[in-house]
Parts: C-alpha cells; structure tokens; sequence
C-alpha cells in the first residue's frame, strides 16, 4: 500500500516536501490506513500532520469513533481536533440532506483548522473502489464525459485524496498487518443508499456474472475519458475568449464563429459560458444547454431564454447574456472565485495574467471569502492609499457608470472588502516584506 501510494503522490503531485497535511479522519479503515500510511512517510516527506474528525451525533456509539482517533492519533504523537455537531439538525434546520449538511459542515471545520495551523493541503481518504462505484452511479443516473472522469485526486482548493489508487482489500489488509482494529459504521452495510446498493448489490452481481474485475475496468475506463476531457476542456477554454466577450452588465457571444464550431464544443463552450456569468452550473440540464443552442442557431431577432436569473437574448449576429437584476441574487456568484495558497518565494516567481486575478497577503484575510455587490455605505482602502474611502465616490472618481456600478463584483473576507473586481484591491491586503503566505484569487 505504501508504495501505490507514495506512487500517486509524486505522479500526481498531491504533497510537497515539508507541507502541512490536514487528514479527515472517521475512525473506519480508509481514513486510518491513511493517517498510518502517511505517518509512515511522515519523515521521507517531511510533512506535518494534523488530525480532524466530526462526530456526527447519528449513532448511539459515534462517540467511541471519536475516542478512537484521539487515541490513536496521540499514539503517533499527531495533533488532532475533534469536533460533534448535530448534522440531522443541521440538515433539517437548512432543508437538505443528511450527506449534504456532514460534508458542508466536515469542510468547514477542515478549512477552519487548515487556516489556524497553517496547512497545505487536506487529504480525504476516497479509494479505488469509490472511484468506480461513483462512476457507475453517475452512468445509472446519466451524465456526460465529465462526470464519467470520476473523482479527482487534487482539487484547486488544496484537497486531494491519496488513496485514490489503492483498492479496499489491500486497504484491510495493511489495517489487519498493522493492528489498526478501525472502527466499523453498520450504516454502510444497509443497502437503503444509492451508493451502499451499488456497493453491496450491483458490483457484486457483476462481479460474479460479468467481470471479475469490474472495479480495475471502471477505474482504468475513467482514467482514459480524464484524458480526454483535459483536453477538451483545454481546447474549448482557449476558444471562449476569441468568441466570448466577458463585461458587465451584458456579455456578447460571437454567433459566427460559434455556428462554425463542432456541436460538442458548442455544448462545452455554453457550460463555460455559464459559469463564468452565473459562478456555477449545478442546475445547468443537457435541456438547458439544448435550449441555449438552438435559440442560437434559430436567431430569431429579440427571442429570449431564461435561465435562473441569467438572460440570454439574439441580437443580429450575436447574442447577449446578462443578468436580470430584479431577480438575481446577492450571492450569484458565491462559487466563482478559484484560489490558491502559496509560499511567498513561490508568488514571486508568478505572473498576474490578466485583471480577473490578483495576489493578496493570505494571513490578513480573516474568516471565509465571499463574492457579493455593493451596498449601501461600502467602503475599502484602495490600492496606494492609507485611509478608507466611499465605494460610491471610488467609481465616480473612475468614471464606472452608474448601470455598471451595482453589477461589479466585491470580494470581502469576514469584515472588510479585499478586492474590487477589475479595480483594485484593498491597500491594506497587499503583499508586503513581512509576507510569509500569498493567496491568488481569480475570477473565472
């Protein structure tokens, strides 16, 4: 297991000498063969390692998988936190799922203890088998090339997934060989899940009438369309800005060069589209997406289609994209916003493309980024400045006007605005001697 692991790390370039790891760590076999394996090559990666678990208050006994993790992880003498909160609460009280609420709060608490112990990266410990049995829940529900690439090893928020490579027999296996006795949840054993049907019923049937080797397959299969989508994804991303023309309030696509693009680009280029208005594309159908396209192709003169709080409208040779304010939300574009954390000498190096991203001193920016619009009373320091100044006298001074002013993105930590989007960023963020970490922010 160590080897396969240590493999994944370097091919996939999840951990670098002396990083930070945060593990997320249940107390079951994944997670503590995790947190073993990686204390075992704690000294040939010179890394350290801090510890979280949640304690979900589902189970009667979820409080022993708490007391196991604190144990073990002081037997390995590794820091760890260990956190309980209601999830069923949670989830009731915000009218999602129980699964939805655990992973929302279980992200929170890793981002939380990333930033208080200056970490790198957070591992989960996802495996070889739920990367086949997610991509065959995604086929049974239908998706397309994307969803058919499976889980990723590495996420653009530093979370990446070690074990992604390691199947769960061996996973027993180096538990049985190392006396780790992990901690078993019955609820994965019922198969009133999705995923735990899959699991215990699916794969085994196939397993037994089909291919043996079901899980290698799938796993493989998944690795050759990741390919293949890298590229068009690649390909379509370096075409939207030659036909796409991004502003605010009202975007413009080239409809032209769009008709002389391959139907599967079309369809990629409009999800990116999308994206980069709306901040994410979640409840974006293959009926939407369709929709979209022939409202194109048709160009029928002042025809509209709707699409939450996004417009999409022909206009001669083009067609513009913009948003309803009366209905769009403050938050819109919440998911938007790609980040990276670096070390200072590694920033020095990095070169801003463009006015979509900047760098900020990482350890001034307090509680949680957000994306949102102006308000009343809004005020920042700009870049170059000392005192803080209106955000309303800031444009006139630029001479933004005043139908472009309610629709320009403001990036703000807990308490202040730390970056006008496509202006400036808040003086009092700024790179200094005396920076240790940067973090890169881009709007994408």
């Amino acid at each position: 297991m160590l080897k396969i692991l240590l493999d994944t790390i370097n091919r996939e370039k999840l951990i670098s000498i002396g990083d930070g790891v945060l593990i997320g760590v249940s107390g079951g076999p994944d997670s503590i063969s995790l947190l073993y394996a990686l204390n075992e090559l704690r000294e040939k990666l010179d890394i350290r390692i801090v510890v979280v678990h949640l304690n979900h208050l589902f189970r009667d006994d979820a409080y022993l998988d708490a007391n196991y993790v604190k144990k073990i992880s002081d037997s390995l003498n590794i820091k760890s936190y260990i956190f309980e909160k209601d999830i069923s609460l949670m989830a009731k009280e915000n009218g999602m799922s129980f699964e939805e609420a655990g992973r929302i709060e279980r992200y929170r608490l890793f981002n939380e203890v990333r930033k208080k112990e200056n970490l790198d990266v957070i591992a989960i410990a996802q495996n070889k088998n739920d990367q086949a049995e997610t991509v065959l829940m995604r086929l049974i529900r239908g998706t397309g090339l994307k969803g058919l690439t499976g889980i990723e090893y590495k996420r653009n928020d530093g979370v990446i997934r070690p074990i992604l490579d390691v199947d769960r027999k061996l996973i027993e296996k180096y538990c049985e060989d190392n006396n780790l006795n992990p901690r078993r949840d019955y609820t994965n054993f019922e198969d009133v899940y999705f995923r735990n049907k899959v699991r215990l019923n699916l794969i085994p049937y196939i397993e037994n009438e089909f291919n043996v080797n079901i899980i290698d397959k799938t796993v493989r299969t998944s690795s050759i369309l990741r390919g293949d989508e890298d590229f068009l994804e690649k390909y379509t991303s370096g075409l939207v800005n030659e036909i796409f023309y991004f502003d605010l309030p009202k975007s413009t696509l080239d409809r032209d060069r769009y008709l002389n693009l391959h139907l599967a680009i079309r369809k990629r280029l409009i999800r990116l589209i999308v994206k980069k208005i709306n901040g994410d594309i979640n409840d974006l159908s293959f009926n939407d997406i369709e929709s979209i396209n022939r409202l194109i192709i048709n160009n029928r003169q002042g025809a509209k289609f709707y699409w939450k709080n996004v417009i999409f409208e022909t206009e001669y040779s083009e067609l513009k994209i913009y948003i309803d304010k009366k209905n769009s939300k403050e938050d819109y574009l919440s998911k938007n916003l790609d980040l990276k954390i670096m070390e200072a000498s590694e920033a020095a190096h990095c070169q801003l493309k463009n006015k979509n991203e900047v760098f900020l001193d990482y350890e001034k920016i307090e509680g949680q980024l957000s994306i949102r619009y102006r308000k009343n009373g809004d005020s920042f320091v700009p870049y170059g400045m000392n005192t803080h100044k209106k955000l309303s006298r800031y444009f006139i001074d630029k001479k933004v006007a005043k139908d472009l002013r309610d629709f320009v993105p403001l990036i703000c930590d807990k308490d202040n605005i730390v970056w006008v989007y496509g202006f400036s960023i808040n003086d009092n963020y700024k790179i200094t001697k005396k920076t240790k970490k940067v973090i890169a922010l881009k709007l994408v």
